[in-house]
């Protein structure tokens, strides 16, 4: 590869800023439907409900609550991509 194809595909400074600004305004918007369904779901949920529970009293409720988890561990921060160790999962 000669050093005018090399320096084409390397991405300036301009264009790697730019890039992780669109990121980041992505990542609000996505944070921001999460939360938006989250806020939904709540209007009625079982907020212990567990997916292992096939036939619960009130399946809406229980929809909803597994909606809210899946969306409260999807807003939390992932402690590896921090640096930190994750506990393990049961």
């Amino acid at each position: 590869m000669s050093l005018a194809n090399l320096c084409a595909k390397i991405a300036t400074r301009d264009e790697l800023d730019r890039l992780l600004i669109e990121q980041a305004a992505e990542a609000d918007r996505l944070r921001a439907t999460l939360e938006e369904v989250s806020e939904l779901a709540a209007w009625h949920c079982d907020d212990e409900a567990d997916e292992g529970d096939d036939s619960p009293r009130d399946m809406t409720a229980h929809v909803n609550g597994i909606i809210r988890q899946k969306c409260a561990k999807a807003l939390t921060p992932n402690a590896e991509l921090c640096g930190e160790s994750a506990s393990p999962q049961r």
